[in-house]
């Protein structure tokens, strides 16, 4: 008990196994009401295989945490971040970008994002970046470094609005993810060519972090992993 206190775990996912047809359909079986209607809202099938990714990824985690998928009530809060209902100790954030999806859970305030490498801009830094932070990038000649700390900046700030709750209802040119204050963690982790990967974590407490692959036999046999009652 005292180890899972103070625990989070990321888990990241490569969705190209979801567009075999009979993967998806399966998956998309074993999915919360909640969870099929948001993912079948999406226009495109990427958008929809991301979003059925995410709800694999935050499936298996809270099935590692002995909590039934199925049974979980999932809510919002007053600025749409969603949590567990009778567990609000236990929070999640969700983000998918191109072929990846990724989740992490943790004892606490927790937002991680994805993103890919490449889109940012000067344009885009000058209005949501704080001056600090586009300093940073004017002290970088080379484009491909240019980008890729734009995107990890990017990626820093987008999990602290989610794991702080308010999301765009606070300025993201406010504060800088380069020199976080007292009580919020940044981590990254490089997982795939031409994209980042980070999480936020909020509080004093010391909690241990863990990043991890989700098993790709377990995501191509739903029946093992969920079966259907």
């Amino acid at each position: 008990m005292a180890e899972t206190a103070h625990h989070c775990e990321i888990t990241w996912m490569n969705l190209a196994p979801l567009r075999e047809e009979s993967l998806y359909r399966a998956w998309m079986a074993r999915m919360p009401e909640r969870r099929r209607r948001k993912a079948e809202a999406f226009r495109f099938p990427e958008g929809r295989q991301q979003s059925l990714g995410a709800g694999i990824l935050l499936m298996l985690a809270l099935k590692r945490r002995g909590i039934d998928a199925a049974r979980a009530e999932i809510s919002e809060g007053p600025y749409g971040k969603p949590f567990l209902a009778g567990n609000p100790g236990l929070q999640f954030s969700l983000s998918h970008s191109g072929e990846w999806a990724l989740c992490a859970m943790a004892d606490g305030p927790v937002g991680c994002d994805v993103e890919r490498i490449g889109r940012g801009d000067e344009r885009l830094a000058r209005r949501f970046f704080h001056p600090e932070e586009c300093a940073a990038l004017e002290a970088v000649p080379d484009p491909g470094e240019w980008q890729r700390l734009f995107a990890r900046i990017w990626t820093r700030k987008e999990s602290f609005l989610k794991a702080d709750g308010r999301g765009l209802n606070l300025e993201m040119n406010s504060f800088s993810a380069l020199r976080p204050e007292p009580g919020v963690r940044y981590g990254e982790k490089e997982i795939a060519e031409g994209y980042s990967f980070s999480c936020c974590l909020l509080g004093t407490e010391d909690i241990r972090t863990e990043w991890r692959a989700a098993e790709d036999t377990l995501l191509r046999n739903p029946e093992g992993a969920f079966p259907e009652d």
